[in-house]
This record gives structure tokens, sequence and C-alpha cells, in this order.
């Protein structure tokens, strides 16, 4: 056996043990820096959060290819987990065609991961994820809601029926990672009761908004239950309080404005009041590109367009914020796109996976 301050190997007889990183490399610069040393792997004298996560990732391959692990021969001081971010990065397309093999779901993207980061000491992967409100069968336009649903008939029922069944494959999927990685799964949930579309103000039913919230927080917490996942369950109005301006509670079809003709992107910024929203680099620009079709999908409501477009360029940030990874889960691939858009220029992008729902 062979030992030192931040790594041992240890054979148990079965062969060396799965490669462990003691935590102080994530918390300790210093021990950092020495670990770094003993693989031979150059290290600043000053580090910023990002540097030193990919210098602990280097550090982690090369342990990981010496067999390094922790020394289990002594007693357990805590529990023992995998180093997540680097098995979590080499498991992202097994997760990815993990998710595709539901027939609710058409197909899955891994978006904006440069900076998805989980302390290999850190006992939870939180996911964050939207519940839409029910709609019944329709179009956007026509958009109007299931004033009185009482379980989950009514939600396999409403348009966002298979959007249902494709969330649940997709925690299911997730839950097992976590699991193998033991990792405790942590859903952050997020009713959507603000930028609700109605097609006619008496389809603008707030009552009806409310009673859908209950019966997802119902029916989610029981799945979640279940398979010993915690969820937290939150409404998108109480994270968005102070932006009301930008996410009105309802988006009324038959109050908004239908323009003649589809805006420039320079002149659809201004209607979002997002001067500053980039589109002049290759990247930016392909990201920018959804909002012209936005509007046409949207029949060129420029007001349902502000609150829509609003909704998930606003809204999505405030819902992801504190979880690892954003779940996104959508039936029309224009609407996941919406999701990559970038308000302002070198706006870091929450880690996503988006599912188009089939």
């Amino acid at each position: 056996m062979i030992e030192n301050r931040h790594f041992s190997q240890f054979d148990g007889g079965g062969g060396t043990q799965p490669y462990i990183v003691r935590p102080n490399l994530f918390t300790n610069p210093s021990a950092l820096k020495e670990a770094a040393v003993e693989f031979g792997i150059p290290v600043p004298e000053t580090m910023s959060d990002r540097l030193r996560q990919k210098i602990a990732a280097r550090v982690m391959e090369a342990a990981r290819n010496q067999g390094s692990t922790v020394d289990r021969s002594q007693p357990a001081e805590r529990t023992v987990f995998q180093p997540f971010s680097a098995e979590l990065r080499s498991s992202l397309s097994q997760i990815r065609d993990s998710m595709k093999g539901s027939p609710a779901i058409s197909d899955a993207i891994w978006n904006d991961t440069d900076h998805l980061s989980i302390p290999e000491d850190e006992s939870t992967f939180a996911v964050a994820l939207e519940l839409c409100p029910l709609y019944l069968p329709g179009t956007l336009q026509g958009s109007k809601l299931n004033l009185n649903p009482t379980g989950e008939e009514d939600v396999l029922n409403s348009r966002v029926g298979k959007k249902w069944i494709a969330t649940q494959h997709a925690v299911d999927t997730l839950n097992a990672f976590a699991q193998k990685s033991n990792r405790q799964l942590v859903v952050n949930a997020t009713f959507g009761d603000m930028g609700v579309l109605a097609a006619t103000r008496e389809d603008a039913d707030r009552n009806a908004v409310a009673l859908h919230g209950r019966v997802y927080e119902e029916l989610f917490g029981e799945f979640c239950r279940a398979r010993g996942i915690d969820m937290t369950f939150r409404n998108l109005s109480d994270l968005v309080a102070d932006m009301k301006t930008e996410i009105p509670e309802f988006l009324v079809v038959e109050d908004g404005t239908v323009l003649p003709k589809t805006p420039s992107i320079e002149d659809l910024k201004t209607i979002l009041n997002l001067p500053l929203l980039p589109h002049n680099t290759y990247s930016t620009r392909q990201r920018a590109e959804v909002l012209p079709y936005a509007f046409e999908n949207l029949g060129g409501n420029v007001d349902v367009f502000r609150g829509f477009v609003n909704t998930y360029l606003h809204g999505i940030p405030k819902a992801a914020s504190g979880s690892h990874i954003h779940l996104g889960m959508e039936r029309a691939a224009w609407i996941l796109k919406l999701q990559a858009v970038q308000r302002k220029p070198h706006e870091i992008k929450h880690p996503a996976l988006n599912i188009l729902v089939a």
C-alpha cells in the first residue's frame, strides 16, 4: 500500500479500487498545488475558480491512470464519492442516448457544458426543470386551459401529455446515474404560472392555473418519493417577482398587436428590451436567428412574442439557479433554441440537457 497526503493505492484482493480524490483538493489551493506537482502538472501562483477546476480535472485523470484510490484499510470518516464532474463529462453521450430510448423523446442535446462542474465531495446532483400549465389540445395561438384537472389522466390528455411522460423518463435516467455515483438526486421543479398563453381574456383563468400547480405538486411529489428523489417545488411567479414587466402573468392572444411583417433581429432586440443581446459572431448569430422564427410561430403577435420569449430568457436562468444542470423539455425545437439565446455578451449559460418531445 502506498500512502501520501492526498492519494493512496489499496488492493483489497479484487484489484485496485476506483479512484477517489480527497475533498481538500477542491477547497484548499495549496493542497491542489502539491497534488499537481506530484503528477508533474504545472500550476500558476494564482488560479481562478475555472482554472482550479481544470487543474483538478487533470489531477483526477492522472491519478485515475495510476490506479489511485482512498485507503480503504482505514476507518471511513465520510461517505466515499466518485470524482463526479469527470465521470459526468465522460457519461454525457451515454445519458443522452438513454434519454432517446423513450418513445416520448425525439432527441436530446447537451448545451453549454463548458462550465459543468460538481465538486467531488458534494453528495447531491441537482437538476432543474419546468412544468407547463395543462393546456387543452390545440395551437399556441388558440391556447385554452383545462379548468378542472383532478389527476394524471388530465395531464396525459393535455397538450403537454407526452412532455409529462418524457419528464418522468428523463428523471429516472438521471436518478440511475446519480445512484451509480453514490449521489442523491435533487430535482428543483418550477411550475410555469407566469407567461401563460390564453386565446382570449375569458381563457385567462388564474384559479385554473393555481389548480394545475397543485395537481403537479402532488403527482410529481409522489413520483419522486417513490424513487427516493428529493424534490423542491416552486412557482415561477415567486422566482421572478422583480421582473413583472418582462414576464406578464398571461399572454392574451386577442389583446396583442399583429405586425404585417417580421421585424429584423435588431428590431426584435428592441421589442425584448435586450439591446445588448449579441448576434455579431457566428455562434451568437446562430442562436439569435431563432428570434424571427419564434415571432412567426407566435402568429406575428408582438405582445405575445415579447412575453413568451422573455419568459424563457429571464425565467429559466432564475429556475436553473442553484442546480448543476437544467433539463429543458419542449415539443418544438425552436422553443428549445430560445433557451440558448444569450441576453448579453459573455453571458455564462447554464449547462443544459435539452430534450425534444416526440
